[in-house]
């Protein structure tokens, strides 16, 4: 520790002086001397004590001094400026004996040493002041730092600011005076210890809860609990026998402080979103691009229509959202009609961690992928429990980094990606046909529902466009968190960001195959190798273009359908990943011309597809003219069979089947149309088979059937 003057430090087994606090008042090298003055009230009158300054030295090697300080009164804490001129010249008054007492060296010596020193008194009747008024002075001086305002008196505590007094006969506080001098009113009472206790015991019991009572309400209950006496009282006789309201509010503020009212008034959880100091960053935690991605998920303000039936509204999909918390960079999204589940998490996971061209290209949109630059894991992923609260979680996305659950109902632990949600709402889906403006609808207003047009896959494709101008926007909360851009010459954009930390190698991502993020966290499915391809549910059917995939085909056809293992897309069902061989990689296969109509489809509009074809195919189908067609077969089989029966009989069996050649002939050379009107009543005229068309002359050719040679078999 440095031996200077005016510094503060604390002694332990010092000889010459008691252990405790003490100020260095003033060295003196040609005297080996060094001046303490012990530091222990500004009311006690203290005289400064010499000591060798070469043992003082010595003790502060052997680590018998430690250092100190004590704590300046706020009044002496300011300039001349907000001191007043009357308080300036008592202090300078003051200064100056001091000033001139301490231009002798030999003074404060003189002082130190013999104990009934004169040279006090010498100073103080050559200044025209009394002994006391120097050795206050000098003790306020050693004191409060040895500076000018270490004399200033202390008129900023008059008047006992901040201190409990005890309550008198005389009514304190402000008077109540009548608007007009129409109506008196009565002075009131005074709130002694007895009424501040219980104004106390009210307040915790009624206002200093959860439940959001009021003030009022609490001033009312308090006066019916505690005040009953006083109450009846002041009934009988109309003296003023409890507080006013104001006086009530009055003492809870003093009593309780604000912190303590606002902590008591709410939970814990409220208070640590919406009502804790704010002295940090969002990014404090993640220093560099991907050391925290966060997900989360929404319900979008806008409504969705059917891709099959526009006129089928769908009602709001859910967003899923991931960003790189110290970029802003959004890096993946998700949007489905799926609730909040681990299924749609890790579909927003897969997005994020493979390259957005291809993703992109599922929505009819082209990119280059220095675009959307992002197809990294992080170092650690900040997620909500709603998610990934579950055991899948932690076995398939904990080997590829740290999972982060926030804390239940505290979205400001994910306020970068919260932020995001505004955002896109403010500035896309409000704008869209659909849109939800206000989380309640007012009476009369036109319900959004009927004013959605957009399908799923083009809410999709609009994200796209506005996350990709997200990502190049500037941000100032870039420029004020990191000094790369203005050292560097670039816009702080989270795209411009992004690439710089990775060419520069400051960033804490990582990459992985992606057969290794297919397998681990696209869903598992069981699919059917069956003789039209590879069937998946109900309607979904793939093929490869393989030579062996067409024989494991033909195989199946044969010998029957097998199970197999597979990974499904729930964004795009034009592929999914296939295990066509057991321990081998995943293929991908692609719709078949059969399932044509589900191209570029989401699973939530198969599954809409399958509800509808439920729908019309349910029940029997049966109606009305099924029933009369039904009636009428009926009858014609009765009469074929009365028929029958009123022919004459046979001779043999054989007979039945004699001749069926020439019987078929002859029964072709008659008349061919049942009912005469068919043709007007005019006779069917049969061609030989081998004869032209032109052999007919002037034949109408509408009343002609040519009969056309049979060929037989060799």
């Amino acid at each position: 520790m440095e031996l200077l003057k005016n510094s503060v430090f604390i002694t332990t087994g010092v000889d010459g002086v008691v252990d405790g606090t003490y100020r260095i008042v003033d060295i003196l090298p040609a005297k080996d001397l060094i001046f303490l003055f012990e530091l222990v009230s500004p009311e006690k009158l203290k005289k400064p004590v010499s000591l060798s300054l070469s043992y003082f030295v010595k003790c502060n090697q052997l680590e018998k001094l430690k250092s100190s300080g004590i704590d300046i009164p706020e009044y002496m804490l300011r300039s001349d400026e907000e001191i007043p001129s009357k308080y300036i010249d008592k202090r300078d008054s003051k200064y100056q004996v001091v000033a001139d007492f301490l231009a002798c060296p030999e003074n404060i010596v003189d002082l130190a040493e013999n104990v009934k020193s004169r040279v006090i008194k010498i100073h103080a009747k050559k200044h025209g002041v009394v002994p006391q008024y120097v050795r206050r002075s000098l003790n306020l001086y050693w004191y409060y730092g040895m500076g000018e305002n270490s004399l200033l008196l202390a008129y900023a505590k008059s008047g006992g600011r901040d201190r409990e007094k005890t309550s008198g006969v005389k009514k304190r506080g402000r008077p109540v005076f009548s608007i007009n001098d129409y109506f008196t009113f009565q002075k009131g009472v005074n709130v002694d210890e007895g009424k501040r206790e219980k104004i106390k015991k009210g307040a915790k019991k009624f206002y200093l809860t959860k439940k959001g009572v009021t003030l009022r309400k609490a001033y009312e209950n308090t006066l019916k609990e505690f005040f009953k006496e006083e109450l009846e009282g002041e009934m009988s006789d109309g003296e003023v026998r409890v507080p006013s309201y104001f006086q009530y509010c009055y003492w809870v503020k003093k009593i309780f402080s604000e912190h303590e009212r606002v902590v008591r008034r709410t939970s814990v959880s409220d208070y640590n979103k919406n009502k804790r100091e704010l002295l940090s960053v969002a990014t404090s935690q993640a220093p560099l691009p991907g050391s925290c991605f966060e997900l989360d998920a929404t319900v979008a303000d806008v409504n969705v229509v059917s891709a099959f039936n526009r006129d089928h509204v769908l009602g709001r999909p859910t967003l899923y959202f991931v960003v790189d918390k110290c970029s802003r960079m959004i890096v993946g999204f998700h949007v489905s009609l799926k609730f909040s589940s681990w299924e749609a998490g890790r579909q927003a996971l897969v997005n994020s961690f493979l390259p957005k061209k291809q993703l992109c290209a599922r929505y009819g949109i082209a990119i280059e992928e220095e675009e959307w630059p992002c197809a990294h894991l992080p170092e650690r992923l900040l997620c909500d429990r709603g998610e990934f609260i579950c055991s899948q979680p932690e076995k398939l996305v904990v080997p590829m980094m740290q999972l982060n659950i926030a804390p239940p109902y505290r979205a400001d632990a994910k306020g970068i990606v919260e932020r995001r949600f505004g955002i896109f709402n403010e500035n896309l889906f409000h704008d869209l046909s659909g849109g939800v403006k206000k989380a309640v609808q007012v009476r009369g207003e036109v319900n959004p529902r009927d004013h959605a047009i957009f399908t799923l896959d083009e809410i999709g494709a609009l994200l796209i466009h506005e996350i990709m101008s997200h990502n190049r926007k500037k941000l100032e909360s870039l420029a004020v968190e990191s000094e790369i851009f203005i050292q560097n010459g670039i816009d702080p954009t989270p795209i411009n960001y992004w690439n710089y930390a990775i060419s520069n190698c400051l960033n804490a991502l990582s990459v992985l195959p992606e057969q290794d993020v297919v397998a681990r966290l696209l869903p598992a499915k069981e699919v059917t190798l069956c003789s039209h391809g590879i069937r998946y549910g109900s309607n979904l059917y793939y093929q490869s273009g393989s030579e062996e995939f067409r024989r494991k085909v033909a195989n199946a056809r044969q010998n029957g359908v097998s199970k197999l293992e597979a990974r499904v897309d729930k964004d795009c069902m034009d592929f999914i990943y296939v295990r066509l061989v057991k321990g081998a990689s995943f293929t991908k296969v692609f719709l078949t011309k059969k399932s044509k109509i589900f191209a570029s489809k989401h699973e939530e509009d198969v599954e809409f597809y399958a509800s509808w074809k439920q729908s019309v195919f349910r029940g029997h189908g049966l109606d009305s003219r099924d029933i009369d067609a039904y009636e009428e077969k009926e009858e014609i089989s009765r009469l074929a069979v009365a028929e029958v029966d009123s022919s004459p009989g046979l001779v043999n069996k054989s007979e039945r089947y004699r001749n069926m050649r020439e019987r078929r002939k002859e029964e072709a050379s008659q008349e061919i149309m049942p009912h005469d009107h068919a043709t007007d009543g005019k006779k069917l005229k049969v061609a030989p088979a081998d004869d032209r068309l032109g052999a007919y002359g002037k034949e109408d050719i509408s009343n002609v059937v040519s009969l056309l040679k049979r060929k037989k078999s060799k």
